[in-house]
């Protein structure tokens, strides 16, 4: 008797495809899990550069409690910031980043000092802007968060009397 024949040429290579399928959903991960590899990697690797300085320095609110949560929301992205005092003068900070694709949450230490905002390792928000540092400023009566790596672009806009400048700081939630 014999029960097993050889398979046809179209068997085989559904055989090979639904095996193909099965690795691809086990060993390939989702979208999500990718962004979030991809987020943490950035901050990682990014390698420090000198701070720049706020030109204008009466815009620095070395003033202002940071406690409490940050946001700023694009179209497709959102990144916020939540500060909790420690107690030892420094803040446990939860940063949370993600758009369409993903996202991730980190966890990081902050320091203040006059108005600059320090993490203990940086942190890559989803679109692509990497920084371990923020400024406390404060425009029109207004605190808001301004990552270092974002000073020159809105240096530039608060000189061209726009309101496009909103588009770098964090603010927060109405």
């Amino acid at each position: 008797m014999r029960f097993l024949r050889k398979p046809t040429f179209a068997e085989s290579l559904t055989l090979i495809a639904v095996i193909a399928i099965l690795a691809a959903i086990v060993f390939v991960p989702d979208s999500a899990t990718a962004t979030r590899w991809r987020l943490e990697r950035r901050a990682r690797d990014w390698k420090p550069e000198p701070i720049p300085v706020l030109s204008d320095s009466t815009l620095i609110a070395a003033d202002e409690v940071i406690t409490g949560e940050w946001i700023q929301r694009g179209r497709l992205y959102h990144t916020s910031f939540s500060f909790a005092e420690r107690g030892d003068g420094k803040y446990d900070v939860s940063f949370s980043t993600g758009g369409c694709l993903g996202g991730c949450e980190l966890s990081r230490t902050a320091a203040v000092n006059d108005g600059l905002i320090t993490l203990n390792s940086a942190v890559a928000e989803y679109v692509p802007n990497t920084y371990f540092s923020l400024y406390m400023i404060r425009v029109r009566g207004s605190d808001y968060l301004l990552p270092a790596t974002s000073v020159v672009d809105f240096e530039r806009e608060i000189a061209a009397g726009t309101d496009h400048w909103q588009r770098y700081v964090l603010r927060r939630p109405d």
